[in-house]
Order: C-alpha cells, then structure tokens, then sequence
C-alpha cells in the first residue's frame, strides 16, 4: 500500500515537473505573437527584441517572460532616435491567466540597464508619442476592451540611464546610473506608491545655456498618494539629497484638466553651509569630507500654476548664506566671509515677468575680496540688466587655499572691475547714451603651467578696457614655451552677443617673433568614463573629429604677422595676411609665407556651413623642394607620385576644391583643379615606368632624366590628373607626352620619343635591328636616319607598370603606302564618273534642244500638246539622270569597298601593326569613297533639276510665243 501510495506520489510530482518545463515551450510562441500583436496595435513606432524566454519555476504560481534587447525605434523625425533600449525586461505574468489565453495579469516589472531618451521639438512633436490612432475613427472608451490587466505591485530599474531634451522649453536633463524600485498597487483607482533609497549616480539639468544642477549624485526616499483616474500625484514627506544637501519636498502635480497643473515646495533641511558647497562640483570632488566650514544657509523655493504651451506656472526661489567659509585639511588659507543673497521670482502665466536678483555676492579668497551684485528683468522681451563685479586676486596664493594637483603653478596677478546698467534694446539702436558700461580688466606676470601641457603659459601683460560700446584690447603679450605673441583689437556688440545671439563683430591685429603650433595640438588626457552612447551630458549633433566649425554671429577680421612658424617639422617664416571670419566661413586674403626654400600665397575659403567643411584654394607657389614637397602635403603624393623620385625645384600655379573628411584631409571624390608647374631644372631618377622601359631597350641612360626650362599644365577631378600633350626634352631624346594618373595610382600614358641613333649601341642595337627587321616584314623599307622615332605606351599602376613600345615610322610609312594607293583608286573612281556624268548631260540637252525645235514647227496647232510633252520628257530623262547619278555612286562604293578588303587581306600575316595601320586606311578610303558618291549624286540630282528648269523656261517661252 505504502510502495503504490509512493509510486503514484512520484508520478503525480514527475508529472508536474515536466509540465514546469514542457509549458514554457509550449507557449512561448502562443506569448510571443501575442505580444507582437499587442504592440504593433498600440504603437507607431518600430520594436525589436533579441532573445526571450519563458519560465514557470522562477515565481511561480505566477511565469516570468524575459526579453533581451528590448529597442523602440521612433519613425518619421524621430527615424534616427532609439526611444528605449533596454538589456533586460523581465515581467511577472498570473500563470492560469496566461494558460486559458483570456485574461493576462501583469504583476511586476523589471527593467535591467534601460536608456530612455526622450525628445520633445521645438514645434510640440515628441518622440513618445507613439500610441497608434486611427484616423476619422470615433473612439468609444466603453466599448474599449483588453483582456491585458495591470496589477502592477513592483516597477524595478536597474542601471538605468534616461535624458529628456527640451528644445521647446529649453529645458535638458540627465540621469545616468538610475537604481530604484517602485512600489504600490496601480490597479486601484487611488493607490500609495512609495520608493525607498532611489539612487542616481549623475544629474544635470541646464536650462538653455546655463547649467542649474552639473553630475550631481541623488537619493530618493519618497511617497505620492497618486489618483490614477484624475492623473493626480500628491507628495508628502518625501526627501532628496543632492550630494550632501537633502530637500525635502511637498505638493502636487498632475492633470486633474487638460493643462499640467504644479503646486509643490521645497526647502533645505539644514542649513550649514558645507550642504550647500556639495553642489559646487569642483569643492565635492577634491577631498570634501575633510572640509572644516562655518556659516548658516538657506535654501527654499516653490512653484505654483498651469503649464501649458502659453501659460507658465509661477516659481520663486531663495538662497540666503550668511558668513560662509571653508578650508582644505593641510592649507593655511580659506574662502571666507562668502556672503550670497539672491532671489528668482516669477507671480505666472508670463516668463517675461522673471526678476533675478542677487543683491550680494561677496568672498573673499585668503584674505583677497571679490564682489559683485547683479539684478535682471524681463529677461525675454528686453533684457534690462544692473550689474557690478570687482576684486583681484593673486594666483600664487590659491594654492594656499585651495590643493592643486601635483604638477600645477600659478603665479601672477589679475583684477579689474567692471558695471553694466540699461536696457539690450538701447545697445541694439545704438542708442549708447542710455546705457551705461564701464570697466577694465589688468593681468600682469601670468605664469600657468600644469602637468597636462609641456609648456607653462605666460601672460607679461593684458589690458582689456570697455564701454557701451566696444571692448578694447589695448595691450596683450603672451609666452607659451618658446612661443610669443602680441595683440592689440577690439570687439563690439558683446550685450548683443551674450543675450540676443546677435553678431559678434571684431578685429585685432597680431605678431609674433616665433610661434610653435605644436604646442597647441597636445591631446588632452582622456576621461576616465564615458557617458551613455546618446545619452552624454551635451545636446551633440553628430560631427567628426578634427572638423572645425565656425560661429554664424561672429564676423572677426585678423591680420596678422608671424616671423617664424613651426607646424610638425615644417618651418615657415615671414607670415602675412588677412583672415577674415565671418558667416560660418573663414577667408584667406593675400596670406603669404616662407616654407621648403621658397614661398607660398594663398587665397581661398574653409566653408563649414555644411556637413562637411569645403574649400576653395587659389595657391601660388614659387620654388619649393620636389622632395620637401612631396613628403610634406599628401596632396601632392596624391596627384604627383612622380615627386618620389624627382630632384629639384618647382613653382606652381594651382586653384583646386574639396570636401574635407573628419581629419580635415581632401574627399579623393570631390578633389578638382587645375594648374600651371615650371621648373628650370628636374632630376627623374629610376621611375619605375622608365626603369622597365630601358630595361627592354637595353639603355641605361633612359633610367635617368634631366629636364630643362619645364612648363607643364595639368587639371585633375573625378579621381585623375589629366596632363594634356605636352613636347620635352631630355636631353638629347625629343619627347612628347599625353595621359592621366588616377588617384589610386594608376596611370595610362603615350609616349612619342625621338631616340639619337647612336645611342643604340651594344644589346640596343639588337633591339633597333629586330625593329627594323619586323618593319621589312611588314614590307615597309626603314631607312635609319639620325633619330629613331619610338612609340611608348605606359599603363598598369605608377609602382607596377606595363610597358610596351614600337617604331613609330613603321606605322608612318604602312599609312603613307595605303593613304597612296587609296587616293589613286579615289581619283581613277573619280575622273571615270565625272566622264559619265558629262556624257549624259550631253545626251539629256541633244534630246531636249531635238523636241524643242519640233515643238516650234507644231507650236501653232500644238502648243498645249507639246508642252505637256516637253515636261513629261524633262522629268523622264531627270529620273534617268538621277538613276546614272545613284549607279555611278554605288559603283564608287562598292569599288571602294573592294579595295579596302584587298588591303585588309594583303596585310594579313604581316604582324599586328601592319594590319592595325592597313585597317585604318581601308577605313580612310571607305570614307573618302562615300564622300565622292554623295557629292556624285548630289551633282545628279543638280542636273536632274536643270533639264527640269530649262524645260520649264521652254514651254514658259511656247506659252508667250517666242
């Protein structure tokens, strides 16, 4: 009884064992397609997912579906944005729902690594709003149904990362490293969800261009009573630490309408002042637990109102520090005596109505003051502004406050004040009367050096003065390393600049003994982490390493003056010219300098309006180093090859344009120009081409060239440099040269090269005797003369050439034979059908002249007859005329014909070239042929017409009785 009872036990928990694992199987595709129906009924926009599973042991009575890379791509505008991607999603199911397929229970959720990003444009589009709608479809929510019900008890997120960029509110916020669990019961119309110790790794929030919160670490504790049926979500108790302020925070926000209503406060829960420098990024990263501070703050704020796309909420905000100071552990110094009061109202409805107000701003640093007082109003319609700073500080004193890296040296002094006070629109008009500015800043004995820079920064001396109008540098002198400058310039329109975006106008001239741009170019140290792939801490557009792009409201004009110069190992000397930067582009006017032993001017435009940056190059170069030149500028690798192996100077005139790629290098696809080289003298020493070339000759002395007074042009475009005839001398050898040199280093060149007979000696000679041999073959007789013309055709690529070459008086005296043969056969066909066609005219005019003179006897009781008669028989005998005409044509032709398969036949047998050249002349003469019967039946058809005319003036002269 006992051993049946067991056996049946284990059969009922095998039983129930293998249904655990058969019914993930054998539902997993019945829960998949259900999902993906779901979703492409719900949403416009495009779900992928990769692995997924199911499984019934992990909770059960309840089964845990599980996809990974979950990804919600948005369509339209948003095509290139990924909405959600998320590594993991894990959802808890009610199992015997999910069974009978008619009631699915969802319970919990778990998100593992999601990046949420969401994007709302300036026109109202966002990118989540993804909810399918049918269009001109009544909706009627009571005949609604889903068998999908949410009793969602538990929302965990796991290594989350969410950025909501807002270009209609201009409002950009970030959370990286987002780890929170989310509790209540949400089936429920009003329900209690709590979250407990939510913690955010990094923060930002920037409003426009100024950064409200910057990486701030954050901890949740909080509770909202939320009414699911009005969206109505009332905070109470609930606590946030930024850093090492906590806030606590009260209130509601939801939409009770249609509008977003806001009603909730805020304040600090202490107020000593080290809570608040926590949110001063550069104090929380350096050693803030060993801190000592002193002084009381206070920190409230509120926000109260609809928010709608017209209608703003009111807000106020209050910060009070009183005394404030803090020092470093180990220094001798502090920031004390830091004493803020500032106030952000707003009473609604209108941003205009905004007041900032910051009475007082004062510190001072190791004993050094610094204040400053600023006051705004309507900042949106026209800004009016009254604002004072003041104060100096002695750089070799900070690190008596505050701990430098190892490696960093401050040394110097800078000061100044300066006041603003009016309204933007009174500097827009120019009205500067209105507006008061004044102020000046002074730097004296600057020296910076720091561990990421191989040169320290030094600054003798910089004065900067202003006033409504304009900001004068009236002096700058400036050392780093070994390089120097000096400047002087003024700047207008910086009110305009910094609060409308309006156009920044200024010129300065500068001068330098000696600047080394090296220095400028040293790689910053990397970042230990990286944010998110789309989710960094900037609104980045997509752009390219290396691409400079240019401000559209600037408009600055430079001119400048540079005794030396040092680019990598380039060395330039004597720089002068006018940079003009203006409307995304800058322009080269008359720039000039020294380089590779000769000069270079340049005039031109880097355009970077586009994607890709463009210029547009007018260059002059007078007597620079092939070889310098070569190994310098990839550009002239590209469409020079032939430099490698080229001695000697050269000057050119050269107008090319390019896209530029994200190194700032030319797109080969859109490189094209043109230009104009010379050179009084060029080496060309063992080029592969002329190496094969004289290897095959059997002379040496083709490996080297020398190449006197040379004028070359040359245009290049669509991947090819194109160098049209051109006739050289090396030499004692007459050359001329025709071809293309690809981008990719192919080349397809002719060469017509006039060779001194003598300098066929030795193996050469062998090589002219089989020439001549091969021509005698042909049953051409060469005569050897003084020079011996060659044919040389060079293809293949620049490193790897094909070279052939032949005699090029063979194919010369084969041409001069057939073109003699075919115009003795052209003149034969010729005098025998001018013949013809004269006998035929004389035929033709016996015969009219013999029914004219009949017609004359008859003209009295015959006239009409007869002249009905005489035109019949004009046209008849035209007709006639006009078939001798085509006869006598065709006969050309088919002569012509003959003769040139004859000699196509004769040359069979006698090598390529004879039969090549015999082709060509059959052609010639088939063409002439067809030129003389043209003109054969076009002189028969002029007589044809005559004995028509001549009839008609006959029976015109019947008709009036002549």
């Amino acid at each position: 009884m006992i051993g049946k009872v067991l056996k049946i036990t284990l059969i009922i928990v095998g039983v129930l064992l293998l249904l655990l694992v058969a019914i993930p199987v054998i539902f997993k595709d019945r829960i998949v397609e259900r999902v993906k129906h779901e979703i492409n009924e719900q949403v416009d926009a495009r779900v992928e997912f990769g692995r997924f599973g199911l499984s019934l042991i992990r909770n059960f009575p309840n089964a845990s579906f599980w996809v990974n890379d979950l990804r919600v791509i948005g369509e339209g505008e948003f095509s290139s944005d990924t909405l959600a991607d998320i590594g993991r999603t894990l959802v808890t199911v009610d199992l015997f729902g999910m069974i009978s397929g008619s009631d699915y229970e969802i319970k919990s959720i778990r998100l593992d690594r999601p990046r949420l990003l969401f994007k709302l444009l300036a026109d109202g589009s966002a990118n989540w709003d993804i909810v399918a709608v049918e269009e001109d479809a009544e909706i009627d929510v009571a005949d609604q149904t889903s068998d999908f019900r949410l009793s969602l008890r538990r929302v965990d997120i796991r290594g989350g990362h969410v950025a909501y960029l807002d270009d209609k509110f201009v409002t950009y916020i970030y959370a990286n490293d987002i780890n929170a669990v989310l509790r209540g019961d949400l089936t429920a119309s009003i329900t209690n969800l709590t979250t407990r110790d939510a913690t955010i790794g990094s923060f930002s929030l920037r409003y426009d261009e100024w950064p409200v919160l910057s990486r701030v670490e954050a901890r949740l504790t909080a509770e909202m009573e939320a009414d699911l049926d009005r969206f109505v979500f009332t905070f109470r108790d609930n606590l946030i630490h930024l850093n090492a302020l906590p806030l606590v925070f009260e209130g509601m926000v939801g939409w009770p309408a249609d509008d977003l209503e806001m009603d909730f406060r805020f304040a600090a829960t202490r107020s000593d002042f080290a809570s608040f420098l926590s949110l001063v990024p550069a104090v929380y990263a350096t050693d803030f637990e060993g801190l000592t501070t002193s002084g009381s703050m206070m920190l409230e704020g509120h926000v109260k109102g609809a928010f709608t796309d017209v209608v703003y909420p009111g807000f106020g905000l209050s910060l009070q520090i009183d005394n404030g100071m803090f020092q470093y552990p180990g220094l001798p110094a502090s920031v004390s005596h830091v004493n803020v009061s500032a106030n952000i109202t707003n009473p609604g409805v209108d941003l205009d109505l905004t007041v900032v107000d910051v009475p007082v701003f004062r510190m001072q640093l190791a004993g050094t003051p610094i204040d400053a007082r600023f006051h705004l109003k309507t900042p949106i319609s026209d800004p009016e502004f009254d604002t004072w700073v003041a104060g100096q500080l002695d750089l070799s004193q900070v690190k008596q406050f505050y701990p430098l890296d190892e490696g960093f040296v401050l040394r110097g002094v800078v000061g100044g004040d300066a006041e603003m006070r009016g309204k933007l629109s009174d500097v827009e008009q120019g009205n500067y009367e209105a507006f008061h500015a004044a102020g000046n800043m002074i730097a004296s004995d600057i020296h910076i050096g720091t561990p990421y820079m191989e040169y320290a920064v030094e600054v003798s001396s910089a004065v900067l003065r202003f006033d409504p109008q304009e900001v004068s540098l009236e002096a700058f002198s400036m050392k780093l390393g070994d390089s120097d400058i000096a400047a002087t310039g003024s700047i207008l329109n910086i009110p305009g600049y910094l609060f409308s975006d309006q156009l920044l106008r200024g010129w300065f001239t500068t001068r330098s003994s000696y600047f080394d741009l090296n220095a400028l170019m040293e790689e910053a140290p990397e970042r230990s982490e990286a944010a998110p792939a789309g989710l960094e801490e900037e609104t980045a557009e997509e752009s390219q390493l290396g691409v400079i792009r240019i401000p559209s409201n600037i408009d600055f004009t430079l001119e400048s003056t540079f005794d030396r110069v040092l680019f990598g190992s380039l060395q330039i000397t004597d720089v002068q010219g006018v940079i003009h930067v203006a409307d995304e582009q800058v322009n080269m006017e008359n720039l000039r300098m020294g380089m590779l032993g000769g000069t270079l001017g340049l005039n031109g435009v880097y355009d970077s309006r586009d994607q890709r940056p463009y210029v547009n190059l007018g260059l002059n170069v007078s007597g620079f180093g092939i070889q310098d030149a070569f190994q310098t500028f990839n550009t002239v690798q590209i469409l020079a090859p032939i430099g490698e192996f080229a001695r000697g100077t050269f000057s050119v005139d050269l107008q090319l344009s390019s896209l530029l790629d994200g190194g700032l290098q030319p797109v080969l696809s859109s490189l094209r120009g043109k230009g104009k080289l010379s050179s009084s003298a060029v080496l060309l020493q063992n080029t592969p081409s002329m190496v094969s070339l004289a290897n095959q000759l059997h002379m040496d002395q083709l490996k080297e060239w020398s190449l006197k007074d040379l004028l070359l042009s040359f245009s290049f475009s669509d991947g090819k440099v194109e160098v049209p005839p051109i006739d050289l001398q090396f030499g004692d050898i007459g050359a001329s040269i025709t071809g293309v040199t690809y981008f990719d280093k192919r080349i397809s060149y002719v060469m017509n090269l006039e060779i001194p007979r003598e300098m066929f000696g030795g193996r050469a000679n062998q090589v002219f005797d089989d020439l001549v041999s091969r021509a005698s073959g042909l049953g051409v007789q060469l005569a050897p003369g003084d020079k011996v013309p060659l044919d040389v055709r060079l293809g293949g690529t620049f490193l790897r050439p094909e070279v052939s070459f032949s005699m090029a008086s063979v194919r010369s005296s084969l041409e001069d034979q057939l073109r003699g043969e075919a115009d003795r056969l052209l003149q034969e066909a010729e005098n025998r059908l001018r013949d013809e066609a004269q006998q035929a005219r004389d035929r033709v005019e016996d015969a009219v002249q013999e029914q004219v003179d009949d017609t004359r006897e008859r003209i009295d009781a015959e006239a009409e007859a007869r002249i009905s008669r005489i035109l019949e028989e004009a046209n008849r005998q035209a007709a006639t005329v006009r078939t001798q005409a085509g006869n006598a044509a065709e006969k050309v032709r088919e002569e012509a014909a003959e003769q040139a398969a004859r000699l196509e036949r004769e040359a069979q047998g006698r090598g390529p070239i004879a039969q090549a050249t015999a082709r060509q002349a059959a052609q010639q003469l088939v063409r002439e042929a067809e030129r003389r019967a043209v003109q054969i039946e076009s002189e028969g058809e002029r007589n044809a017409q005559r004995i028509i005319d001549e009839a008609q003036i006959q029976a015109d002269r019947l008709r009036s009785g002549q």
